[in-house]
């Protein structure tokens, strides 16, 4: 079970050093049901593998092959242009490594119907997620951003917004405790985990 996340993040290095997102410029890659915290630390990494991959000279670039050390962009540059993640049930460590990530690159989940899920503390688990981040980066990653990747109509999902909510004030409201029964990780308090 501990290598689950790994493998799910694979998938990123692969595509990138198999040439995949250079030779598909146009394609769009959701990462999901992995979290986000994992993002920053990983890109780093790439980076610095690729460097060594096109250094003739470095021992390790006999070992990735003509593609991996013959990129047009550095790893993080391809997750800049072609990248975005699913991030359910975001933690408060995790939002605050949204500039790193990308705030324009997150797309807030509940996951929904899972038992690890959000439910039934969603409004709780928003709040205590996002409140204190500027509006206009909340409303980007818990609708704006899925919209615009998946072409999502805002103005037929208005009525519904209006009908439902969350608020954008209740939303910025502090949580004053997390609910006790409350099963989500998002309410755990562990570091981010960068494996």
């Amino acid at each position: 079970m501990y290598e689950t996340h790994w493998w799910a993040h694979r998938a990123l290095w692969h595509l990138i050093f198999s040439g995949a997102l250079d030779r598909h410029p146009d394609l769009t890659v959701v990462f999901t049901e992995q979290g986000a915290g994992w993002i920053p630390a990983t890109l780093d990494s790439l980076d610095v593998a690729a460097a060594r991959y096109a250094r003739a000279s470095s021992a390790i670039a006999r070992f990735a092959g003509p593609t991996a050390g013959s990129l047009s962009l550095k790893p993080s540059q391809y997750w800049a242009r072609q990248c975005y993640v699913g991030a359910s049930f975001m933690r408060p460590v995790e939002c605050a490594e949204r500039h790193r990530i990308g705030v324009e690159k997150i797309m807030w989940g509940s996951d929904y119907p899972h038992f690890e899920g959000t439910a039934p503390y969603t409004r709780e688990a928003l709040r205590y997620t996002f409140s204190g981040v500027p509006a206009d980066e909340v409303a980007a990653m818990v609708g704006g951003n899925a919209a615009a990747v998946y072409g999502f109509d805002l103005e037929a999902l208005t009525p519904l917004v209006d009908r439902i909510g969350p608020t954008v004030a209740e939303v910025a409201e502090p949580l004053p405790a997390v609910p006790a029964d409350a099963r989500s990780t998002v309410f755990e308090p562990d570091p981010i985990r960068a494996w």
